[in-house]
């Protein structure tokens, strides 16, 4: 046999081969704009994709870096690759295009191949996008179980005269309180609706342009938080400004009931066969500066019990009250009352707490009038027509059937203002899961025709249960459900096991298991991809001569979307100046630790700041961040209350960060106030911010800076306000040249003109553990503002500032906690010394001090 070649021996060998992992990916027109490739969405091609090391990647293509174009189906790929960590950047986005999908893109690359997807969508104009919610405890803030309010109506404000006008763009907010506009780049006002408070014969308030805000006298609006409300929003070419928020807080009322305490219980009982009498002519007040003691009408309000022992207080806001019986010496007079002797003269003695502390909201404080899905408020509007999620009647006792006396809503006509507030989940009182019927004989047959027998059948009905609430509603827009999986579980495994019997409901949601033997049963569900069971997906049937019923609910899976914005005022609210920021990871933290760990859900914001969860079943969910280096987070944690089939919106996550004002002196030749050339820098001049604003330095609160070599008076670690600068003319303060030559004080805007960010201070933040990225978000980096974003357009240098708003930054800025920054200016406009001592993060008073959110509903 004659010897092989070594080619010919290869070739009769067993061929094993290896080669390094790749990345493989794919560029596509993300036509939806969602992050996410569907079948109907093209690749890409030319697209130019750089691939760098983690370690020193910049963007652009440096010796050892590599640079692929995209095919013709938008694909591309880098194989034969080292295992470890690389970037991945879409260099140039195509002309008329933003990124969809985070942009650089960070890929571990282990033992298998990475797959990769890089989205663009056109650019098509602009938009504003926002929610109207019911403001519980009134703090211009949404917490996570304020609801939105459906159909009320958003409009922009073209003229600026405060009202509606014919050809103003208006919508209606939706389900979820959610609304839009699509928009040309520039500057809108944003309103709501205006409303008589007056009603007609059949309770509909009636439109009037000239009226007040929706709901003035028991809905006042709380957005912003401790402003005006109203809402300006500046929108750029391309851009969508989201998280514009309008909401509305309840006005509650503390009623008071007044009884003589015979057995001195603290409650009212009845006594000997009669229920403990109340006590008329009591004079209560609210103790507002709780100096236990009335201090006149204009100071205090006061309400005296009825001829049924009850007294009231109306109009009040989301706070805690000390609600005060007095006890007047002589007569009602005292207290703005008739001049009779005052009822409790003959009860003196008190038996339940005297102040009583009631908190609004709480469950001694109601709302003044009814906002509610069952109770809507009802608005005569010609254009509306009810959607099949509106209520259809006002359900007067709450108990979801209509019954006598309870009055239909019109279909068309009115419109009903609701708070969509999300049921309990699963369904607290469903219709019963499983119903038996009679099989009855067939009377149709004829003379010997023979005797016929059957056995038992279990039928399933399978419907969309779109309000979770386990009770079919066809009114409501529920319709069946078809193609649903549906087995008898033999083994009770909650897995459908070869033999068992299965069906799938067909176009009207129904089945049938038929000529069963009598005995016992599991019928179990298989429940679809993207919905939660509001009623039980197993129910136990026990046949024996009777057709049994199983109806199975199941309700669309919820969602939250939000927003990450620079919170430039800390005042926890997006204003309509106050930009995005892209490429923050926001996670759920399902064990609450503060930390993104391994497998929990997380995103990252696309480059307007937007993120969303999605087909997220009904409960309670921890919506955190990972803050981005050298900012802090200015809003509170969000804890959203998530219920069925509900997208909860505008989820707010706000950053600021500190800023270093460098405020420049120069020797002023020619007197002119203006740095020409040839005058040269100021060295040691003294500066000050001048807190107080009382036009001096003081030393014990207020810091002393001098000029560097550059002539450069530096204040670091400032937060974002209008600060008074000083110039230090005092004689304890040397000052080698004594005249000026330009006004003094200057107002700086920080950020502004002369400040750029502090260096980020160390920072105990939440540590990425896992990696789990949804391709939802878009491009990287906040873009630097060429003008002062506190004025949209740059601030003058010489404007003063209009309250004392200064602040200096704590030394922990960067920890990702919520801090009351009101709290920190009243500390600041004290003293300097301790106002940095109040930044201790530990300390209890730097936490949110409105009323605990208390669920109504």
């Amino acid at each position: 046999m004659a010897d092989l070649t070594n080619e010919e021996r290869i070739a009769q060998q067993l061929q094993v081969g290896n080669a390094g992992p790749a990345i493989l990916g794919i560029k596509f027109n993300d036509l939806n704009a969602d992050g996410i490739r569907q079948a109907n969405e093209p690749g890409l091609a030319n697209v130019p994709i750089l691939l760098e090391p983690a370690v020193g990647s910049n963007g652009t293509l440096d010796a050892g870096d590599v640079s692929v174009l995209t095919n013709a189906n938008g694909s591309f790929s880098f194989i034969n690759l080292v295992p470890g960590n690389y970037v991945l950047t879409e260099t140039t986005v195509p002309a008329g295009f933003r990124s969809t999908t985070p942009n650089p893109l960070a890929v571990t690359v282990g033992n298998t191949n990475a797959n990769v997807f890089f989205g663009n969508t056109q650019v098509v104009g602009s938009r504003i996008v926002g929610c109207k919610y019911l403001d519980v405890n009134g703090d211009g803030f949404r917490d996570g179980n304020e609801p939105g309010i459906k159909n009320v109506r958003i409009y922009l404000d073209i003229n600026g005269n405060g009202q509606r006008d014919a050809g103003e763009p208006n919508t209606l907010t939706d389900k979820n309180g959610e609304w839009l506009f699509d928009v040309a780049p520039g500057t809108y006002k944003v309103r709501e609706e205006r409303i008589a408070s007056q009603v007609d014969a059949n309770g509909l308030r009636l439109n009037s342009p000239t009226a007040e805000p929706l709901e003035t006298q028991d809905f006042p609006q709380s957005t912003p938080p401790n402003n005006i409300p109203v809402l300006d929003v500046t929108v750029a070419a391309g851009q969508t400004f989201s998280c514009a928020q309008v909401g509305d807080t309840p006005l509650y009322q503390i009623e008071i009931n007044k009884f003589r305490d015979l057995d001195r219980s603290g409650t009212r009982n009845v006594v000997s066969g009669v229920l403990e009498s109340p006590i008329p002519n009591v004079p209560f007040i609210l103790d507002l500066n709780g100096n236990g003691r009335w201090d006149g009408p204009a100071a205090e309000p006061v309400a005296i019990t009825d001829a049924n022992g009850v007294a009231t207080f109306k109009n009040l806001r989301a706070a805690n009250y000390s609600v005060l019986e007095v006890f007047p010496r002589t007569s009602l007079s005292e207290v703005g009352g008739p001049n009779i002797p005052p009822g409790n003269l003959n009860a003196p003695v008190s038996t339940t707490p005297n102040p009583a502390l009631v908190s609004a909201p709480g469950p001694q404080a109601r709302f003044q009038a009814s906002i509610s899905r069952e109770q809507p408020l009802l608005v005569a509007d010609s254009s509306y027509t009810l959607k099949p999620n509106d209520p259809k009647f006002v359900d007067n006792n709450l108990d979801g059937i209509q019954q006598p006396g309870e009055p239909s809503i019109a279909v068309t006509g009115v419109r009903p203002i609701f708070a969509n507030t999300p049921l309990a989940f699963p369904a607290t009182n469903p219709s019963p899961a499983l119903t038996f019927t009679p099989v009855g004989a067939n009377t149709g047959a004829g003379t010997n025709a023979g005797v016929g027998n059957t056995r038992p059948n279990i039928t399933v009905f399978k419907y969309n249960d779109l309000n979770g609430n386990g009770r079919y509603e066809p009114i409501q827009g529920e319709a069946p459900l078809s193609g649903v999986n549906v087995f008898i579980d033999t083994n009770n495994n909650g897995v459908a096991d070869t033999g068992e019997q299965q069906i799938q409901t067909n176009a009207q949601g129904r089945g049938a298991f038929t000529n069963l033997a009598t005995g016992s049963y599991t019928v179990r569900e298989v429940v679809p991809a993207g919905f939660s069971p509001s009623t039980s997906v197993a129910v136990p049937v026990t046949l024996s001569t009777q057709d049994a019923n199983v109806t199975f609910a199941n309700t669309p899976n919820s969602n939250i979307t939000g927003c990450k914005f620079e919170d430039f005022n800390l005042n926890s609210y997006r204003d309509g100046n106050e930009p995005a920021i892209p490429n923050v990871s926001i996670y759920l933290d399902t064990n609450n630790n503060g930390a993104l760990d391994a497998g929990e859900p997380t995103t990252v914001t696309d480059q307007f700041g937007r993120f969303a969860f999605n087909n997220l079943t009904p409960g309670t969910y921890n919506l955190r961040e990972v803050p981005p280096p050298g900012f802090f987070q200015t809003t509170p944690a969000l804890n959203i209350v998530l219920g069925p089939n509900q997208t909860f919106t505008c989820a707010l996550i706000g950053n600021s960060r500190t800023y270093d004002l460098r405020v420049p002196k120069f020797r002023d030749d020619n007197r002119n106030g203006i740095q020409d050339s040839g005058e040269p820098p100021l060295v040691d001049i003294p500066f000050t911010l001048d807190l107080n604003k009382n036009g001096r330095y003081d030393p014990a609160t207020e810091p002393l800076v001098r000029t560097d070599a550059n002539g450069i008076a530096l204040f670091p670690n400032l937060f974002p306000a209008a600060y008074s600068v000083l110039e230090v003319f005092d004689p304890s303060v040397p000052n080698p040249f004594p005249i000026a030559t330009g006004p003094n004080p200057v107002s700086f805007d920080v950020p502004g003109p002369n400040t750029s960010p502090s260096v980020p201070l160390p920072a105990a933040t939440p540590q990425r553990v896992g990696q789990s990225i949804d391709l939802l978000t878009g491009d990287t980096g906040v873009a630097a503002a060429s003008t002062d974003p506190l004025t949209n357009g740059g601030g003058s240098a010489v404007v003063q500032a209009s309250s004392v708003d200064s602040l200096l930054a704590p030394e922990t800025a960067g920890v990702s906690s919520f801090i009351d920054f009101n709290a920190l200016k009243d500390a600041a406009e004290a003293s300097i010394v301790s106002f940095l001592e109040a930044q201790k993060l530990d300390e209890p008073k730097l936490m949110l001090g409105a009323p605990t959110s208390t669920p109504l509903f």
